[in-house]
């Protein structure tokens, strides 16, 4: 301990493999066996060592690669881009290994994506996709992609050193002074201004002029009027005597450490596939049984693709990590007529601040402590449009969830929606296949043991933004024995405060037709305050001093979620049929007056335009197929207004049944 634990306390308010896909080590993809991370340039940000560390790296001299990626370059990104290192990337994206950038601006991170995924001569773009950084800062640390079975993984490492959290400038000065066998309790409230270094502690008579040196990091005690008998050095004051201490992120040793941990879950991140896409292929089998319950009969394998972004937000050794994992949807032939575009959106968090906790006892002679536990974590949700205005009204469908709640040891988070008429899902790349009276459920569990929830998403803005905030409780004291003098321990915080939180909010938003061209994303703020306690004091068993709760290190950061491809105004199911002549119609979706067209003469239409209301009159016939071999014509749907497109196959079978 410290000195003095009112003093502590003070101070302390202040300072704040073989996977499926290898690419740090052995492993592998789809491509074959892995012999470490590829890097086009010279990785050089601010955990360039320690990724180099924990990866194998491999300088990349051109031509195909068997493994994952990273760009960088400390002159400039652009110089190393030429049409080799473009092809060696699109073609590792293809093949599910992932595809970085290390130590990236705005700019250097929109063009390393337009590159990566702009369609080239004669290819559909294979999603769109951008990425807006947080206001204030000038690059992150690391920005990824891999794509694995159609789905999309997306990863990005912020720069902690821009995103340093704030520090409660409120503080008690509440502390004990002893000389011989004289106790003083001394408390004051102190309110430091930016720019401060001094202050006064007062009781009666007595003066401490206490400095704080921002630089050294450290108190020093300048003087002490009102105690004429008593010199400064007979005074046990320890924690204001210079004492010097560090804080969480500040040391060159806690940074190495914070960039070894970012590097390590960098690593995680890009050998973590097998896991990653086991996990999405759960929650697309989910999606795929709550619409084969929906009873439609329709061919629905086709269905949504994950796209799943996390952000990791560290900073000063306080774990934060936000996932969203997004699934879209279209409704084209709706009973009630509306065009709309509906987002389900699943918010998962990792969180964990236990690196910087401590309890630390008083060893009953002085006041113990315990800090760096965290009092609430909050997470608020809003749409914005691409030029970032916040001037959109889409709705929160439904209820969004887990719901308010007190006194839980575990909560569910689930949200549901049924649709009538015709509905397209779509992930991260044009998807058509589309049913009938179809519905979408997802449901998870977590623990929030001594946790509050309170869900405000009902209460905001005409239920424009989803919004929740988990409050806990703050430490207790232990019994006090009957003694002279008693410094009782603190209970632990509540674990979920000081350990692994894992919440889980979802919520779906409908997107309605006139906003379908400017709203792009939605912005994520995602606030956490820690707080610090000092424990009670006791003379012959009687209460002198209570515990004591402060406020210190805090944040509140924002991300931008941009959303992947809007599923297709317009989408037809493909067509499957044997070798004879032959007609069928078509599951096709529309909500606006469209036209049709096939590419091959043995595939014909019945129509090749048509208002919404014909959609189910559009017929497909084929003529015999005695060619000898399979054949397939590919049929085109475009909206009359120019701005939905999509297409659809017919395949023949020059055999009895399709196959």
């Amino acid at each position: 301990m410290r000195g003095s634990a009112r003093a502590f306390g003070l101070w302390l308010l202040l300072s704040v493999s073989a996977l499926f896909l290898g690419g740090c080590g052995s492993g592998g993809g789809s491509g074959g066996v892995s012999g470490g991370v590829y890097v086009i340039g010279q990785l050089h940000g601010d955990m360039a060592e320690e990724l180099a560390s924990v990866c194998e790296t491999i300088p990349y001299v051109g031509g195909p690669v068997n493994g994952a990626i990273i760009v960088s370059d400390p002159e400039g990104l652009h110089s190393w881009y030429d049409e080799g290192s473009i092809s060696a990337m699109r073609e590792a994206l293809s093949n599910g290994w992932p595809v970085a950038i290390e130590h990236g601006t705005q700019d250097e991170v929109d063009f390393f994506i337009d590159r990566l995924l702009s369609p080239e001569d004669g290819e559909d773009a294979r999603f769109e996709l951008g990425y807006e950084m947080p206001v204030g800062m000038t690059y992150v640390e690391f920005y990824g992609l891999k794509m694995l079975s159609d789905d999309v993984f997306a990863y990005v490492v912020l720069n902690d050193d821009e995103m340093a959290p704030t520090v409660s400038n409120d503080l008690s000065a509440e502390f004990m002074v002893s000389s011989g066998d004289s106790y003083l309790f001394m408390s004051q409230d102190v309110t430091l201004n930016d720019g401060d270094r001094s202050f006064s502690v007062v009781r009666g008579d007595v003066n401490f002029s206490v400095r704080f040196d921002f630089d050294e990091k450290a108190y020093y005690l300048v003087s002490v009027d009102g105690l004429p008998e008593v010199s400064e050095d007979e005074l046990v004051l320890p924690a204001l005597m210079g004492t010097e201490f560090s804080f969480a992120g500040t040391t060159e040793e806690t940074e190495r450490e914070m960039e070894l941990a970012a590097a390590e879950r960098v690593r995680d991140w890009i050998e973590g596939s097998s896991e990653q896409a086991r996990e999405a292929e759960m929650s697309r089998n989910e999606l795929q049984s709550s619409l084969d319950r929906s009873g439609s009969g329709t061919d629905l394998t086709k269905v949504s693709q994950v796209y799943s972004v996390q952000n990791d937000l560290t900073t000063w050794g306080f774990s934060y990590r936000i996932i969203h994992d997004i699934y879209a949807c279209h409704s084209y032939n709706a009973a009630d007529g509306e065009d709309s575009d509906w987002f389900f959106i699943k918010q998962s968090a990792k969180l964990n601040p236990s690196k910087e906790y401590h309890n630390e006892s008083g060893k009953g002679n002085d006041f113990s402590s315990c800090y760096f536990y965290v009092t609430k974590y909050g997470f608020t949700n809003w749409p914005v449009k691409e030029n970032g205005s916040e001037d959109v009204r889409p709705v929160v469908e439904g209820k969004s969830s887990p719901e308010s709640t007190v006194g839980s040891k575990t909560v569910e988070s689930s949200v549901s929606r049924s649709f009538s008429g015709n509905v397209g899902f779509d992930g991260a790349g044009p998807s058509g296949s589309i049913g009938f009276g179809v519905s979408y459920s997802s449901s998870e569990s977590f623990s929030i043991s001594e946790c509050q929830i309170k869900n405000d998403s009902e209460a905001v803005e005409a239920k424009q933004r989803t919004s929740w905030t988990y409050t806990f409780s703050r430490p207790t004291s232990k019994a006090a024995s009957f003694s002279i003098w008693d410094f009782p321990d603190l209970n632990d915080a509540p674990l979920s405060s000081r350990s692994n939180f894992q919440p889980v909010n979802q919520w779906i938003w409908k997107i309605p037709k006139e906003a379908r061209d400017e709203v792009k994303g939605f912005k994520c703020r995602f606030e956490w305050q820690s707080g610090s306690s000092s424990g009670a004091a006791y003379a012959w068993g009687i209460r002198i001093y209570d515990v004591s709760h402060y406020d210190h290190l805090g944040g509140s950061p924002e991300i931008t979620v941009t959303f992947p491809s809007y599923p297709p105004l317009i989408a037809a199911n493909d067509v499957k049929l044997g070798r004879e002549a032959q007609f069928t119609p078509v599951d096709m979706g529309s909500c606006r007056d469209w036209g049709a067209y096939s590419d091959s003469g043995w595939c014909r239409l019945n129509m090749v335009s048509g208002t919404k209301d014909d959609v189910k009159d559009l017929i497909v016939t084929v003529e015999e197929n005695d060619t000898g071999s399979d054949r397939t014509a590919t049929v085109y749907l475009f909206t009359k207004d120019g701005k939905g497109y999509d297409s659809f196959r017919v395949f023949q079978s020059h055999v009895t049944k399709a196959i």
